[in-house]
């Protein structure tokens, strides 16, 4: 073992080296490939860290300098195979529960993303990042940009909410000529579903109602019959026809 002990002497505020410094200087045209190399091949050493620092003050325990265009770290798993994940944890403890990861994880073939969770295991309420861009939460195998899947009886799946006067979402279809869709909603089946349900601000009124059944109210929360209006209906610059077919 190699011990250096500074024995309590501050360095100089000019110094530009530390404790240890390895250096490669000189204008020389052959490459190093490792200044400093750290290998256990003890395949039976699984409690053995390759590095660990350890910092009591409030400076930063590893600072990283480099140069535009190059990568600043590199981290890699070697043997990785198809469902297999490595990752980096960031947290408190080891404990489980009290840190949160970042990791890749291959799925078959090239298929493979890189997510973020709570947990060693890249499933349930992860984010994940597909090599194609796609992002999924809650959901792993995504074919749409975004993508998100909860599991909650009572909680939403996804909340959008303003904390200024713009709006709370705003959605474009495709092109301005050809084919241009836009919002598409599937919901259940019963009248007690619903499939577009619009209320005011302080959500203690129904504006507009689509049921699961295919009734639609209009400033009726509940509406019985195929369309339901509460208040009066004005017709500008056309007739309203209106048809049991």
């Amino acid at each position: 073992a190699i011990t250096v002990d500074s024995g309590g002497t501050a360095l100089a505020s000019t110094a530009t080296g530390g404790l240890v410094e390895i250096l490669h200087t000189g204008n020389s045209t052959s490459n190093v490939n490792n200044l400093l190399y750290i290998v256990n091949d003890h395949a039976s050493a699984t409690g053995t860290t390759g590095l660990k620092i350890q910092q009591d003050s409030t400076s930063l325990p590893l600072s990283i300098a480099g140069i535009k265009a190059v990568s600043l770290a590199s981290f890699y798993a070697s043997g990785i195979g198809d469902t297999d994940h490595t990752h980096i944890r960031l947290g408190k403890s080891d404990t489980a529960g009290e840190y949160g990861v970042l990791g890749f994880r291959q799925m078959s073939g090239t298929d493979s993303y890189v997510y973020i969770g709570v947990d060693n295991d890249p499933t349930g309420d992860s984010l994940f990042i597909h090599e194609s861009g796609n992002i999924g939460i809650g959901i792993i195998s995504v074919t749409s940009k975004l993508e998100v899947v909860g599991t909650h009886a009572t909680q939403n799946s996804l909340s959008v909410t303003s904390a200024g006067t713009g709006r709370s979402g705003y959605f474009v279809g495709g092109p301005t000529s050809g084919a241009s869709h836009g919002v598409y909603i599937q919901a259940g089946k019963d009248a007690s579903d619903w499939g577009l349900n619009i209320y005011n601000r302080a959500n203690d009124t129904a504006h507009f109602i689509v049921t699961g059944a295919g009734n639609v109210g209009v400033g009726v929360a509940a509406p019985s019959t195929l369309v339901e209006i509460q208040g009066g209906l004005t017709t500008v610059g056309a007739v309203l026809t209106l048809s049991t077919k």
